[in-house]
């Protein structure tokens, strides 16, 4: 969970670990669109950059796409999957938060 808890939104002042699963699982079905719900590509995980409080000095837009390339590196896959997306979003707020 770590900083994970530091980049998505509390709710009722509480986090637990299947609110944190299901904000992140559907942040990820959001990122995915309405054809496939499996994968993300790196421009589709960019997007996040996007999104308030989730860029900042130490992480830029283009940050995104090497964190992209470093998790989907050692997962089997060629593209993000669900899992995948979980380490990335932990990466992303250790480089967010641990700076």
């Amino acid at each position: 969970m770590g900083c994970l808890k530091k980049i998505l939104p509390v709710q009722n002042g509480q986090l637990d670990e299947l609110y944190l699963y299901t904000y992140a699982e559907k942040m990820f079905e959001i990122l995915a669109g309405q054809k496939s719900y499996d994968f993300i590509t790196s421009s589709q995980f960019q997007r996040l950059s996007k999104y308030p409080g989730l860029t900042n000095n130490h992480i830029l837009k283009a940050h995104y796409d090497i964190i992209y390339k470093n998790v989907v590196r050692r997962s089997d896959n060629n593209q993000m999957d669900l899992n995948c997306f979980f380490e990335a979003l932990e990466e992303l707020a250790n480089r967010l938060y641990n700076h």
